[in-house]
């Protein structure tokens, strides 16, 4: 039986992720936070072509510091736009659409994109086990609503 709870419960976590990278109007980014969210032994894998990573949680975020905190992404957001949960026991998986914006290296962007996040419930409490992410580009333009997906 899914529980409102459990439902709350990814919902904050995913909301925790999205708002960890924020940097705009001086905001430190809360990227120490992450291990709050994550299982410590994830695996976070950017799908983007040219771009593919598969990394842990350590090395995602030291990878993220200096880009975040030293000044070439800058004024930086992105906020879950739709989502799709669907909790079967202590596992869950969602669906989430997004868009993001910012300053990187001078120049701003502002682009869309589809995350798949897996979660699990240890100990009683949800974590987020897996984030695999794609953003728009030539060839793939993510939905803007998962009702068309």
């Amino acid at each position: 039986m899914i529980s409102v709870g459990d439902g709350a419960a990814i919902d904050t976590l995913t909301a925790h992720m999205y708002a960890a990278f924020d940097n705009r109007d001086g905001r430190t980014p809360d990227l120490d936070g992450l291990r709050k969210v994550f299982l410590p032994q994830c695996t976070i894998c950017k799908a983007i072509p040219g771009q593919e990573q598969v990394q842990s949680l350590d090395e995602f975020i030291e990878q993220r510091i200096p880009l975040l905190t030293h000044g070439r992404l800058v004024d930086f957001s992105e906020r879950e736009t739709d989502s799709r949960t669907w909790i079967a026991g202590n596992i869950a998986s969602r669906e989430s659409l997004y868009e993001k914006s910012g300053v990187l290296d001078g120049t701003p962007f502002h682009t869309r994109g589809a995350k798949q996040m897996q979660f699990v419930r240890l100990d009683g409490r949800w974590w987020i086990s897996a984030l695999a992410w794609d953003d728009a580009r030539e060839g793939f333009e993510p939905p803007v609503s998962l009702d068309d997906a």
